[in-house]
């Protein structure tokens, strides 16, 4: 099913027919979900949010509201508050819970998110086209990361290798203070 924002054209819709793919308007969904009524209970901390299966295991685990929110809160209290002009940049597989729990963080402020292109060795290139304001990654990316941008002053001369690590060590000992 596919939830279309706007009328679609004769052809279009036809196209869509022919490929067997269900169409439906926002405001006809929304007109049919008025007319249903039913008691929806209110989720308490300890309500299941979701069931979460990841590769290694066949075993689905439960996932609460409490575990949701709680790092969510965690990040409000601790000043990290998204807005909806953030980007977030995921890469890390749905059924990591980390990775669930900024989408939502995300959602919930309004921002945008972006996935990468699923090549891991172009993850430095999704991230210049995205432009992302938050990103959460492993060790792992980093150090990709840290070989690359190394590589890179390598290939320089020896005065732009020298500029870049006065800048850094200028810049970590701003981070030390603050």
């Amino acid at each position: 099913i596919f939830i279309c924002f706007e009328e679609l054209g004769e052809e279009t819709s036809k196209l869509a027919e022919d490929l067997w793919l269900t169409v439906v308007n926002i405001n006809t969904l929304i007109d049919y979900g008025s007319e249903l009524t039913c008691d929806i209970p209110r989720p308490n901390k300890d309500s299941v949010f979701t069931v979460n299966f990841n590769s290694n295991s066949t075993q689905g685990m439960i996932v609460t509201h409490k575990m949701i929110c709680g790092p969510i809160g965690s990040l409000w209290r601790r000043g990290l508050v998204l807005e909806a002009s953030d980007t977030y940049f995921s890469y890390l597989s749905p059924s990591n819970l980390f990775e669930r729990v900024w989408i939502i963080a995300t959602t919930y402020s309004g921002g945008s998110i972006g996935y990468y292109s699923g090549d891991i060795n172009k993850i430095s290139e999704d991230m210049q086209i995205l432009n992302p304001t938050h990103f959460c990654c492993s060790s792992r990316i980093l150090l990709k990361f840290y070989k690359q941008i190394n590589s890179s002053i390598q290939k320089k001369s020896s005065v732009v290798a020298k500029v870049v690590n006065w800048a850094l060590n200028a810049k970590e000992v701003q981070l030390k203070k603050t």
